[in-house]
């Protein structure tokens, strides 16, 4: 696990895809960065929002359902990530400073 303060804007958080759903990334980011997610963000669209109760369905959807859904548009083959901003805490519940997240398609 890389400590918090030696993160950087270069630096990226990969998660390996396919066919993940949204509760499967929020779980890897705790269990592999010790973060707790609470926003998903694609430019300026929010894929979760913790706080939107209309979000919690989002969880057990795959980030390529919800990208096909939100953007109105399907996967462009030989796309090879997604790239998401994301808000989160540490576990200790303090704000954390995130690099951007890699959803790695294939």
């Amino acid at each position: 696990m890389l400590d918090y303060a030696e993160w950087s804007n270069w630096m990226k958080i990969d998660v390996k895809g396919p066919n993940k759903t949204v509760k499967q990334i929020i779980d890897e980011l705790r269990n592999e960065h010790g973060l707790e997610c609470g926003m998903l963000i694609l430019g300026k669209r929010p894929y979760y929002n913790e706080m939107q109760a209309e979000h919690k369905a989002r969880l057990s959807q795959t980030i390529e359902e919800l990208y096909v859904q939100l953007e109105n548009a399907p996967i462009y083959e030989g796309k090879r990530y997604i790239p998401f901003m994301i808000s989160a805490t540490t576990l200790d519940g303090d704000e954390a400073s995130c690099p951007t997240l890699r959803y790695i398609l294939n």
